[in-house]
């Protein structure tokens, strides 16, 4: 009974030990596949290229793009999202039951403006279909996303209107301003 203990405690020593060498040992090449990355530099920001994504790290925090700063240079923003910085409450507002989903963009833009200690307030751009959330009126900073036509960024009063006519338009719109807001682009 004893000797299978002791086979047992011995068994379980040996399994956390390889367990444990193989965490240390994972994050050796972990640090060695980052190192492989493509790197690329833009406005002396380096970029970390992976298969399906653009890294970036601003201020020791992590941001991914699906988008090169590069491939966005010919959208312009005729509101500088750098002015909203010490805002006490900013809108990001949709239009209910659109043809386009904005909860991914939200939450990114959401994330980012929190961070820097902005207070948001989501909105809707109608009342109908719209839950107990404010409707948006832009005589205050906010940020309309919405499916259109043609895409474009237009500036309404405070409003920074992002429309899109599809899910990846609305995914550079979103990006390009994220990417001003770190100061990647201008």
């Amino acid at each position: 009974m004893v000797n299978k203990v002791k086979a047992m405690a011995w068994f379980i020593i040996i399994i956390m030990s390889f367990s444990i060498l193989g965490f240390v040992g994972g994050s050796f090449f972990t640090a060695a596949a980052t190192a492989d990355q493509d790197t690329e530099t833009y406005n002396g920001n380096l970029l970390f290229k992976s298969s399906t994504y653009w890294g970036i790290n601003s201020n020791g925090q992590w941001y991914y793009f699906s988008n090169h700063p590069k491939d966005l240079e010919s959208i312009a923003l005729p509101i500088d999202p750098l002015t909203w910085l010490g805002t006490p409450k900013l809108y990001i507002a949709y239009k209910p039951n659109d043809n386009i989903n904005t909860t991914e963009q939200i939450t990114q833009l959401s994330s980012m403006f929190a961070q820097y200690g902005t207070r948001i307030q989501s909105a809707c751009t109608v009342d109908e279909g719209c839950p107990d959330i404010p409707l948006i009126k832009c005589d205050a900073p906010g940020i309309i996303l919405q499916h259109a036509d043609s895409t474009a960024l237009i500036q309404e009063q405070e409003c920074l209107t992002l429309n899109a006519a599809n899910d990846e338009d609305l995914q550079k719109l979103t990006e390009r301003l994220i990417y001003r807001f770190l100061g990647i682009m201008s």
